[in-house]
């Protein structure tokens, strides 16, 4: 069968030569996550079911990723915007249209939660001397609405792990 866009996602962010660098492999990962950043809102404007799927799984990929300490500030801001992306897409009236109300607070219950715990390690990560950088602190301000009032209807199961890439973990 085809291979998943989230599969594919994790496939390129291991594709390059052992004999990379630390410092040219995140860049490379920096741009694979560009070119994504640059997709998925058209494909997302024009979704079927499957897109909204494979754009909520690799939201989580992107989380597995921070967690795992994979990613430079710039990209783990990339990743940010990647998930608050989805989760905007995920949370209006095209995405009920095409998914119905039971798959779409399903798809929303598993972005809240990746997008949550994503914000938390951004914040972590992306610390410097105790304050966190600017950028990823504008793009939680201004998301802060949408991150802690957006819910689904599985949104405990979620908070249990059953929600986001591997669960919790550091």
């Amino acid at each position: 069968g085809a291979l998943g866009a989230a599969s594919m996602l994790e496939v390129l962010f291991l594709a390059f030569p052992t004999s990379a660098s630390d410092m040219q492999i995140l860049r490379y990962q920096g741009v694979v996550l560009d070119i994504v950043l640059q997709v998925l809102p058209s494909e997302l404007s024009t979704a079927d079911e499957d897109v909204y799927r494979h754009a909520t799984q690799m939201a989580s990929l992107v989380l597995d990723q921070t967690m795992s300490g994979a990613f430079t500030k710039a990209v783990i801001s990339a990743g940010l915007d990647l998930n608050l992306h989805v989760l905007r897409s995920l949370s209006g009236q095209r995405a009920n249209q095409v998914l119905g109300n039971q798959a779409q607070q399903a798809l929303i219950s598993r972005a809240v939660f990746t997008t949550q715990h994503l914000s938390v390690v951004a914040l972590h990560r992306c610390s410097v001397n105790g304050s966190a950088s600017q950028s990823v602190l504008a793009q939680i301000r201004s998301n802060v609405h949408l991150l802690l009032t957006t819910r689904g209807r599985d949104s405990a199961a979620a908070r249990k792990g059953g929600g986001g890439g591997s669960g919790w973990k550091r």
